[in-house]
């Protein structure tokens, strides 16, 4: 009785019941109350949750605009109609259309209805949707108006760079498809015109770029030669990921250039540094310094007269303490380890002594003298009282000293103890 009385109660069946298992409950309540498989929008709702085809009222499933709506509603109900309903191209075109379209969807309708595959606004939906197998095998049959739709063939070739080969000559030629395409790292520069190439050297920059070093050769001869000749960008990102020098191809002047091989040493390809990199750079010492704090392996190719300069040891074991570093400096002789511990313990007690006796001594608190004395060697008696102005004016007074008489700060002081502590675990401190 109780169960009659709460189907019957029409307010209480929709408010709490089909909104929560709307396929339930139709199942559940037409027997006894036929009316709601009438309704609309509660079978919508329930075909959207799971109800089957067959489940539902004689006279939706044979209404072509109710099909329509609960195709809306779950695109898989296509395969559950009937086979008159499955030709109807209306019908099959909503179903594509759905935004949880799926493969055996696609195959069934394009199956019974080829002529889905020309219809620009689906063949856009499933590049949309990433449909990759059916694009494949559809695009290089398609017509010139699907292959020469730009949004269609960007969105296929932004999945997918082997449809980049079914776009029309003019598609392959337009700067956005051939962008979406060199992204893909199986992406075939061949593909892309040599005058492209030579207008648009980004696009074989960032071929090379994606490409990995085992396959490097292989799309070595893709690239117009004229490129390599020209183009430092394009030889910068050839080395960086791992090629060789190529004298032959390479202009001679990009031997000497400063950004490429401070890119080149931060690299995994670095020791081509040491290899193609000019004289007149690694004599420099200044330009060395930004190599070696890039890679402190570095330190092997700097010139002879730069072998026993204790600012490039500093450096180098400061910013790369491996033992391919350490190893460098040992082959510089002993004298040399010996001179650069030396040095680096006399710039750390420099600073030190900066620190804990000269700039506690001019900044006193006197409130809090005894708390400041705990972190200083100073006496607590300010020795410049002139200099005594508060803390945050006195630091930056001292600041500037110190940067006058090169105390050791930042990262300078940062990479002597780096240096410091390399030195003391490889047994040299």
């Amino acid at each position: 009785e109780t169960r009659q009385k709460l189907l019957a109660d029409d307010a209480f069946l929709r408010e709490h019941c089909f909104d929560s298992a709307p396929a339930q409950m139709m199942r559940w309540v037409v027997s006894s109350q036929p009316k709601y498989a009438q309704d609309v929008d509660l079978v919508l709702k329930a075909l959207e949750d799971g109800l089957k085809w067959h489940e539902v009222s004689s006279s939706f499933r044979t209404d072509i605009e109710f099909c329509k709506l609960a195709l809306q509603a779950n695109c898989r109900l296509y395969l559950q109609m009937a086979d008159t309903l499955r030709s109807n191209y209306d019908l099959a075109r909503s179903a594509l259309c759905h935004d949880k379209v799926d493969d055996e969807l696609v195959l069934e309708a394009t199956d019974r209805l080829p002529q889905l595959l020309v219809d620009a606004d689906v063949m856009l939906h499933l590049s949309k949707q990433r449909q990759l197998d059916i694009m494949q095998e559809t695009l290089q049959f398609s017509s010139l108006s699907i292959r020469g739709n730009k949004q269609i063939m960007l969105h296929a070739v932004e999945i997918e760079s082997e449809c980049f080969e079914y776009c029309t000559e003019e598609l392959q030629g337009d700067m956005d498809i051939i962008r979406a395409a060199v992204k893909h790292s199986d992406f075939g520069l061949y593909m892309v015109a040599a005058d492209i190439q030579f207008r648009h050297p980004e696009i074989v920059v960032q071929g090379i770029k994606k490409t990995d070093a085992a396959d490097l050769w292989d799309m070595y001869d893709e690239v117009n030669p004229s490129i390599w000749w020209s183009n430092r960008d394009a030889v910068e990102a050839w080395v960086c990921q791992g090629g060789d020098w190529v004298d032959e191809d390479f202009n001679p002047a990009f031997h000497e250039d400063r950004d490429l091989w401070l890119a080149v040493a931060s690299s995994s390809n670095w020791k081509e540094f040491g290899y193609n990199a000019s004289s007149e750079l690694t004599k420099n010492k200044e330009y060395m310094m930004q190599v070696v704090a890039r890679n402190g392996r570095l330190l092997e190719f700097v010139s002879d007269d730069l072998k026993q300069d204790i600012d490039l040891g500093v450096m180098a074991l400061g910013n790369q303490a491996d033992s391919l570093a350490i190893s460098n400096l040992e082959s510089k002789g002993y004298d040399f380890i010996v001179a650069l511990t030396r040095h680096i313990q006399s710039e750390l007690e420099v600073h030190d002594a900066f620190v804990g006796e000269f700039l506690c001594a001019i900044y006193v608190d006197r409130q809090h003298g005894d708390a400041n004395k705990q972190h200083c060697n100073s006496t607590g008696e300010c020795l410049l009282p002139m200099l005594n102005q508060g803390h945050e004016t006195s630091l930056e007074w001292t600041k500037n000293i110190a940067s006058y008489v090169n105390v050791p700060l930042g990262d300078n002081l940062k990479r002597y103890r780096q240096a410091a502590k390399a030195l003391e675990a490889w047994g040299y401190w």
